[in-house]
């Protein structure tokens, strides 16, 4: 397989923050008791009292706080473990799960507002909002204090990965998923992008190791 490492980059982004704790009976039964909002909040606070995102902040000329920690976030996820980019992976299927077609297209392209992922948020587990969060926290610090990506992926590693999460698919739908993940994400439509972003993660979440860790992080990268 040839497709090149910047053919499915369009198909990653995720936002994140922390909720209190719960019982685990709840966490795995429930969706959250509190506000998702009182959380984002919760987690924006302590992130600007960090003086590294202080800084980092100051040299930001654009957006809001919240729109440069969703950067810092973005910019982030390189430098997290495979363990908590696989996390990732898993948080983000659930949340994509948890919305209609419009905004889950809204998540893929990086394009959903607050209200859009809050909403979505507050249909998951209290232990999965907890870990969304907390997640995004650990990124934006990541981000803000340089730390070092624990390992980068190469160009060359990459078509191999892919191509093992093609084969772990029947033949029409990796058919199908090279040809959007390869073309334009513009011009898709909606239904498609959410079904490549989801089938894509999917069958991510099969694979065996190197390849689940390969591309968890080319997708990042």
């Amino acid at each position: 397989m040839s497709t090149p490492l910047t053919a499915i980059v369009w198909a990653s982004v995720l936002l994140v923050a922390a909720a209190p704790g719960c019982s685990n009976k709840e966490a795995a039964t429930s969706t959250a008791p509190v506000s998702v909002e009182t959380l984002a909040q919760q987690t924006a606070q302590r992130l600007l009292a960090q003086p590294e995102v202080k800084k980092a902040l100051e040299e930001q000329s654009q957006g809001t706080s919240d729109e440069v920690l969703d950067r810092l976030a973005r910019r982030g996820w390189k430098r997290l473990s495979d363990d908590q980019l696989f996390q990732r992976v898993e948080l983000r299927r659930k949340l994509l799960s948890s919305t209609d077609i419009t905004t889950c297209a809204s998540v893929v392209r990086d394009k959903a507002t607050s209200t859009q992922t809050h909403a979505a948020l507050a249909k998951l587990g209290a232990s999965d909002i907890q870990a969304f969060f907390a997640l995004k926290e650990t990124a934006v610090l990541a981000e803000a204090k340089d730390q070092k990506p624990p390992k980068m992926i190469l160009q060359d590693q990459f078509p191999e990965a892919f191509g093992s999460l093609l084969k772990s698919l029947p033949p029409d739908q990796a058919d199908h998923l090279g040809e959007l993940l390869t073309g334009d994400p513009a011009r898709a439509s909606d239904e498609d992008i959410c079904w490549a972003e989801k089938t894509f993660l999917d069958a991510l979440l099969t694979l065996q190791e190197p390849y689940r860790s390969t591309l968890a992080r080319a997708v990042v990268q």
